[in-house]
């Protein structure tokens, strides 16, 4: 009988990552200030050509490289190191659920965006316009209230008023995380729809931390619309 698991002799050791750790660390010291050429609906951001031009001289010069590709559902980002070190990414295809686009399209939406974002991501380079929330159109009417966790919103008691004073923990998260996607679907262009991230940037992290499944549905239905926006912005 033939075991299929290698020998000692034969296991490769897992390769020293300190020299790729330092080789990005001179590199992002390097990094220059990436153009924000860019613009849709108002919102400024540097295309993924843009990123790679600024960004490879200086990954070569300090022995990194970057490479993308498909892996079923996600897209993978691998920085390697000359050494054969690797540090690598995984990034969701999510794509556009709204119907303002084809298939053909909408794949082509999330990998761009993915491609865009996980590269960010890896390299610690900023490559979007930094927004504010000055222009959200959703209020709330009683500052302080709380809710299980202890965040503070105001705009939270428009949620809870639609639940019954008995509601449980797991049916307020879900109402807030409905009301998030509500949010950001109603935004017409990228930055309102940052703007609703950014705004309920506590309470999405507490869904994170309590009520993933809820995290999950908000961050799928932020990267569709970002991408629908950026892709009819090209």
């Amino acid at each position: 009988m033939t075991s299929n698991i290698l020998s000692k002799s034969d296991r490769r050791p897992a390769p020293n990552m300190g020299p790729l750790y330092a080789a990005l660390a001179k590199a992002q010291g390097e990094f220059p200030e990436i153009p924000k050429n860019k613009t849709g609906h108002g919102y400024k951001y540097a295309d993924i050509a843009d990123i790679l031009r600024a960004v490879r001289p200086i990954l070569s010069k300090n022995g990194l490289s970057i490479f993308q590709s498909i892996a079923g559902d996600k897209l993978e980002t691998t920085l390697a190191h000359e050494t054969g070190a690797t540090l690598v990414s995984r990034y969701p295809l999510v794509q556009d659920g709204t119907g303002r686009m084809n298939n053909i399209q909408k794949i082509g939406a999330a990998l761009t965006y993915a491609r865009r974002y996980s590269l960010t991501a890896l390299l610690g380079v900023a490559a979007d316009e930094d927004v504010d929330a000055d222009d959200m159109s959703v209020t709330g009417r009683n500052e302080g209230r709380t809710i299980s966790n202890g965040l503070k919103d105001a705009w939270i008691d428009g949620v809870l008023d639609n639940l019954p004073d008995d509601a449980t923990d797991a049916e307020k998260a879900d109402a807030f995380a409905s009301q998030i996607i509500a949010d950001m679907r109603g935004m017409k262009t990228a930055k309102g729809v940052n703007n609703i991230w950014n705004k309920r940037e506590q309470i999405i992290e507490a869904l994170d931390k309590k009520h993933n499944h809820l995290f999950q549905d908000v961050f799928d239905c932020f990267q569709s619309c970002m991408a629908s926006y950026e892709a009819e912005a090209a």
